[in-house]
């Protein structure tokens, strides 16, 4: 019960249906794929990068039923036995974004949002009665953030830092901080 730091790749896409309307899907290795839509409650769309407050509303779901191959486990330093494991996840993601645009080029926000992944697993063994998994993980916070694009605003970098509270069951309860960066190009 604990959580460890993880490097993955990830990547997000997006498609106007509206003018304020969005629908994205975002993936990220070795986590559900979220399809979701985002709605723009004030302030101009990202397509018209106009100076002022902006404020938008998302929300995302995604599921994902995989084999993780072979798992060493152990309870709580005893002996490590070995399990195949078959894991179900369902995803529920919501966020409040807002964001202050200084420029065409410039957008600086502060994305708040809540998740919960609802698992459950079966690890299986030659040796050992399966044992089954269940839990729901929720976490919350906020990142600060900056997106910086390019005049013709075809390519852009961003660089957002945070902190995230997340709860597993009655046996994990912690709160750390996060960083990342990204870059990213329009077609």
């Amino acid at each position: 019960t604990s959580i460890d730091r993880s490097y993955a790749f990830g990547a997000k896409a997006a498609l106007s249906l509206l003018e304020k309307l969005d629908i994205y899907y975002r993936a990220v290795h070795d986590s559900p794929d979220l399809v979701g839509l985002k709605f723009q409650v004030f302030g101009a769309s990202e397509a018209e990068a106009k100076e002022g407050f902006k404020m938008a509303l998302a929300a995302g779901h995604g599921a994902s039923d995989k084999s993780e191959g072979t798992l060493a486990v152990s309870n709580n330093g005893s002996s490590k036995r070995d399990y195949s494991a078959s894991i179900k996840v369902k995803a529920w993601d919501v966020a409040l974004i807002n964001g202050y645009r200084t420029s065409k080029s410039s957008l600086y926000y502060l994305n708040t949002f809540y998740s919960t992944y609802k698992t459950e697993g079966v690890l299986t063994s030659s040796t050992f009665t399966p044992e089954n998994v269940r839990g729901t993980s929720r976490s919350y916070g906020g990142l600060l953030g900056f997106k910086y694009s390019t005049e013709n605003d075809r390519a852009y970098i961003l660089v957002e830092a945070g902190a995230t509270h997340a709860r597993w069951e009655k046996q994990l309860d912690t709160t750390g901080l996060t960083a990342g960066s990204a870059i990213g190009f329009r077609f």
